[in-house]
């Protein structure tokens, strides 16, 4: 079981596609998704272990996800 946040309006149906992408090659695995815009307290989550992957969606080549590498 893994948790995923996706703050991103998109996100609900990135979750979706995702979710059908990793039925076809593991079947056993689920997703759980969190796709509010701002999710809450990610990073203390993912240090307790309730968050396994948080998805950032500003690009890191320009602009404001300059800040971020």
């Amino acid at each position: 079981h893994f948790r995923i946040a996706i703050p991103h309006p998109m996100g609900p149906l990135w979750g979706l596609a995702l979710r059908q992408a990793v039925v076809d090659v593991a079947p056993g695995v689920t997703l759980a998704f969190d796709t509010r815009t701002l999710p809450i307290e990610p990073q203390e989550r993912m240090r307790a272990g309730d968050l396994d992957l948080c998805i950032d969606w500003l690009p890191s080549n320009n602009g404001w996800g300059r800040n971020f590498r």
